[in-house]
């Protein structure tokens, strides 16, 4: 059954998926988004971009800084994931942030390391590290959409924790809202426990 957001993607009226989630449906095989979870960072006329958020690969950013290149304490903290088949010979640092009394993010791309340093300690704050990004043409997107290679979630706090992101397809997929009882009481990080 399709989503309010998916019926109007279907229709053909331009809504824009910025900031929403996109779950690999059970039938979509690409192994580059077979059971994937993405966040649309921009989706428009021109095309989308998007970061897997569920492919951790237990690395963390310290371990890709050149030599000669500025080194931060909180890297040693910022796990890496792989953000998509895309231009991955490059690295984006990923703040997300949590406000509001519901929980929305904030996700922002390119601050300064300094910057990033500052917030990476914040209890509503998360910096990750991703190489590559998904990314769409002109139409593709939608076109997968209406086929039904991905369902629209909202996204949520829950994106904060690349710990359960890693394990929620199976629970987006099925429209499962009972894991987020468990939201409240996991460790900021759960690498370490």
């Amino acid at each position: 059954m399709l989503e309010k957001s998916d019926k109007r993607m279907a229709t053909g009226k331009r809504k824009t998926l910025r900031g929403k989630l996109l779950v690999a449906h059970p039938t979509l095989l690409d192994p580059n988004f077979l059971q994937s979870i993405v966040y649309v960072v921009e989706h428009d006329a021109h095309g989308a971009v998007g970061i897997v958020l569920n492919r951790p690969t237990n690395a963390c950013a310290s371990e890709l800084i050149a030599k000669g290149e500025p080194r931060y304490s909180f890297y040693d903290s910022v796990p890496l994931l792989l953000g998509g088949p895309v231009g991955q010979e490059r690295v984006a640092l990923v703040l997300y942030e949590r406000y509001g009394r519901c929980g929305k993010i904030r996700v922002t791309f390119g601050l300064p390391p300094a910057e990033l340093a500052l917030k990476a300690n914040q209890k509503s704050a998360r910096v990750y590290a991703y190489y590559g990004h998904a990314g769409w043409g002109a139409g593709q997107l939608d076109s997968e959409v209406r086929d039904g290679s991905w369902l629209i979630r909202p996204a949520d706090a829950a994106i904060l924790n690349y710990r359960v992101v890693e394990g929620m397809w199976p629970f987006l997929i099925n429209g499962d809202q009972q894991w987020r009882v468990l939201l409240d009481y996991l460790p900021r990080e759960s690498r370490n426990n």
